[in-house]
């Protein structure tokens, strides 16, 4: 098995603004084929997202976030 991570940075109005909304974040991605291991930090406003190459990508990700409300762009923190 094969693993990436898109690690991915919120920007514009709408943020993390609490570990309740961070938890939303996780179990919605959580839901996603392939999706391992979420995290998403208020401080920071940091998303990573660990899945199974191949089996859902960036756009799914993002869509999702999205459809909560964040809008988000690629970060290159590891």
């Amino acid at each position: 098995m094969t693993v990436n991570t898109i690690n991915l940075k919120v920007k514009g109005e709408q943020t993390i603004h609490c570990n309740g909304c961070a938890n939303t974040i996780q179990l919605a991605l959580k839901r996603l084929p392939g999706v391992l291991k979420v995290a998403a930090d208020p401080q920071t406003q940091h998303i990573g997202v660990t899945l199974k190459t191949g089996e859902t990508d960036t756009a799914a990700i993002t869509d999702t976030l999205e459809q909560l409300g964040y809008e988000t762009v690629p970060d290159n923190v590891v």
